[in-house]
């Protein structure tokens, strides 16, 4: 395609790095100019550069397969994946290390070898010509750099040592810190009768890394040199089988789960602890990197303290990492680093993500608009084994970690938009039970969204100081099923009062009385269907009353939908009628046209209440209500108006509801509004004397765990750490994309 100036080329290259993703005008800005050098028309030349793409894309071959579209806060290029090479080449590879993981090296060594034929030379060289220097450009040559040590290894595993020497001897060349590829230029010399050369290899990279860097090789290496010295059968090309290849893997190249091979064990005994051993180890960590800047607004006032700010902000962020039990290791510019071991298990990648959720909680979701500084946050957190350093040789504080788990975050954090918190897939299997987490279109990568405050994450952390609350609502559910009326009961209460928990513990009490209906609203009113908030809401009562179960396929809630009307409706005209109308609650590809609208949706659903007897009462559960959309609050206002239904409605709310209805249940009957005060210090000490209590599972065994460990021993200091905790919520801006929870 005739491209225009390198403003032009820089801003497609960037794009073609985040194909069908939405890049921020911010971002493009940033990769276009270096910091602070952007010239007063930046946005105007990127927006003729844009405004030339389009008539260029549109001019090309293949046009009808791409688009370059306007969509907030930036652009979005449109393109079918197997038009992007880079894409094809991440498919190709990861197919390939899952075929060398399975023990079939001949097809991971043609698959691989498929996708390292796409290159042609390094990724936009034109660009680089040009100084233009993007983190994304060194995660893909990573990349690049990844396969070819895959492709080494299925090569070597099938004895084909003699034809990948050359491109191993080149390689080894031009990077120097690439152990694994050291180690498999060794294997392959060792192999080829030129023992002395690889251990010529090995001499090399030592004397590089002590002199360069203070460091010896890492363990995996030592432990082939001591092969080759001891002239190990082990090393020799195992002819009789086509499984795992001879090759010692180095942990430099971090596992990710189901993409690459697992490690073999050494070939000899390992040495004796390496902490008590030396001053460097290598060890499982979580590695968080957080990057705050000064936002646009700002920058462009000239505030007037924004190296004082940036400094006290990297110091507020080094305190809570500490706090977490983690080690700031290094604050370069806007970006800070921290470590977190996690030898342990899978403390060290929650601890991480939770400091990043505290440090975000700080800069981005204070409800102090004044205390809130003017600043970007992104962060990323991986999960790998890493080299680290001590401050003295038996152990003692970490005082700084190398290795490939770096550039793996560097990647992730370059590619966070601004408020994001972005894990690896190892990272994530650790903190599942703790937080929720969106998949991302890159492969491996995952979006924090926050803490899992749902029932199942209650489980070990007492409900205190809401005894009544709880008492009152049990009677008014009394009073629905007696009356056969409906009530509405509104919770409202400022974050961290435990609105979600009292919604948690009402469920536990009152399973057995009643069909229990859960939703969570979704932040920001989204829905993660393609369906109102409205007809959600009515789906999780039918849902309930069904007892269908969350798992259940759609045929078998079909014959749980029919079981119930044949139960509860004797007339078997009505039944097929009814049937007809609440087919699209169970069934997604039901027929709704004749639920278009939302008067249309709620008479469906009312005629089924109100016309069959319900054997016990109807309760449903709904968690924060303010974050509702304008169908959804005028529907679950009227449920107190339906007739002749035992129907319990229990609504949690942030007390910005009443500015968007100023009248919410106001002078109406059957509704109830109850306010949840903070919690008292005595409340806080019994929460805390739990932490003393045996560790469960999920988020209260973890919030034990940190309690004891990390909230200091002064009680006012640990009674604001658990406030901090109680406060934390997923933040406002992301879209949820929370299942609900619907129990029989």
């Amino acid at each position: 395609m005739p491209l225009g100036g390198t403003k032009q080329r820089a801003a497609l290259g960037y794009l073609l790095l985040r194909p069908n993703r939405v890049v921020a005008t911010s971002q493009l800005l940033y990769a276009l100019w270096p910091a602070d050098d952007a010239p007063v028309s930046a946005r105007k030349i990127l927006q003729n550069a844009v405004w030339g793409l389009r008539r260029v894309l549109a001019a090309a071959d293949g046009a009808d397969q791409v688009e370059l579209m306007t969509q907030s806060p930036g652009y979005k290029l449109v393109v079918a994946p197997d038009s992007v090479d880079l894409v094809q080449f991440q498919a190709q590879a990861d197919t390939g290390r899952e075929r060398l993981a399975r023990g079939e090296p001949a097809a991971a060594a043609a698959m691989l070898r498929q996708a390292l034929d796409l290159w042609r030379g390094p990724a936009l060289a034109d660009l680089t010509e040009a100084d233009i220097v993007w983190p994304e450009l060194t995660a893909v040559e990573n990349s690049r750099l990844d396969a070819l040590e895959d492709y080494f290894e299925a090569q070597l595993a099938c004895g084909q040592h003699q034809s990948v020497l050359a491109d191993l001897e080149t390689m080894v060349c031009g990077s120097n810190l690439r152990e694994r590829s050291c180690q498999q230029l060794m294997l392959a010399l060792y192999r080829s009768g030129r023992q002395a050369d690889a251990l010529n290899v090995y001499r090399r990279m030592r004397t590089y890394l002590v002199e360069e860097l203070g460091l010896e090789p890492g363990r995996d290496l030592q432990v082939l040199h001591n092969a080759i010295l001891a002239q190990d059968p082990a090393l020799d090309v195992d002819t009789t089988t086509t499984g795992e290849p001879a090759v010692v893997v180095s942990p430099a190249a971090d596992p990710v789960p189901a993409r690459i091979p697992a490690q073999r064990a050494p070939l000899v005994a390992p040495p004796a602890d390496p902490v008590a051993a030396a001053a460097s180890a290598r060890r499982q960590v979580s590695v968080l990197l957080v990057s705050t800047q000064v936002d646009d607004e700002s920058r462009s006032s000239g505030h007037p303290d924004a190296d004082a700010l940036l400094a006290g902000v990297a110091d507020d962020t080094r305190r809570r990492v500490e706090h977490l039990g983690g080690q700031a290791t290094a604050a370069i510019g806007p970006i800070s680093m921290a470590v977190f071991p996690a030898d342990g298990g899978q403390d060290g990648a929650q601890r991480a993500v939770f400091a990043a959720l505290a440090v975000r909680e700080r800069l981005c979701d204070s409800g102090d608009e004044v205390a809130r500084p003017p600043v970007r946050f992104r962060a990323a957190v991986v999960t790998g084994s890493a080299l680290v350093r001590y401050e003295s040789p038996d152990g003692g504080a970490l005082s700084s970690a190398t290795g490939q788990v770096l550039d793996r975050c560097h990647a992730l954090l370059a590619r966070a938009g601004d408020g994001e918190i972005r894990i690896c897939d190892e990272t994530r299997c650790d903190v599942d039970d703790v937080y929720r987490s969106d998949r991302l279109a890159e492969p491996g990568e995952w979006t924090v969204r926050g803490l899992r405050f749902d029932e199942a994450a209650y489980d070990g952390i007492p409900l205190v100081e809401r005894e009544f609350e709880l008492l009152l609502i049990r009677d008014l559910l009394e009073r629905a099923r007696y009356r056969n009326t409906p009530h509405l009961v509104t919770i409202l209460g400022e974050s961290g009062t435990g609105k979600t928990r009292f919604l948690a513990e009402l469920r536990h009490v009152i399973s057995g009385l009643a069909h229990v209906a859960r939703f969570p609203v979704a932040a920001g009113g989204a829905a993660e269907q393609a369906v109102s908030g409205a007809f959600a809401v009515q789906r999780e009562l039918i849902l309930a009353l069904c007892e269908v179960d969350e798992d259940d396929s759609v045929d078998v809630r079909k014959t749980k939908l029919d079981r119930t009307l044949r139960n509860l409706v004797r007339d078997p005209d009505r039944q097929r009628t009814l049937a007809a109308c609440l087919r699209a609650y169970v069934d997604p590809d039901a027929d709704r046209d004749h639920l278009g609208d939302l008067q249309a949706e709620l008479g469906a659903w009312r005629q089924f209440l109100e016309h069959v007897p319900l054997d016990r009462p109807l309760v449903l559960l709904i968690d924060d209500l303010h974050d509702a959309d304008d169908d959804v609050l005028t529907m679950v206002n009227g449920l107190a108006d339906v007739s002749d239904v035992p129907l319990l409605v229990v609504a949690s709310a942030q007390p910005c509801l009443l500015e968007v209805r100023p009248g919410w249940g106001g002078g109406k009957r059957h509704i109830t509004t109850l306010t949840l005060d903070a919690l008292s210090d005595t409340a806080v000490d019994r929460l805390l004397d739990s932490a003393d209590g045996q560790a469960a599972r999920g988020l209260g065994g973890w919030l034990r765990q940190l309690l004891g460990a990390s909230a200091g021993t002064h009680p006012d200091e640990r009674r604001r750490h658990l406030r901090s905790l109680l406060a934390m919520r997923p933040p406002r801006y992301l879209t949820a994309t929370t299942t609900s929870c619907v129990a029989g």
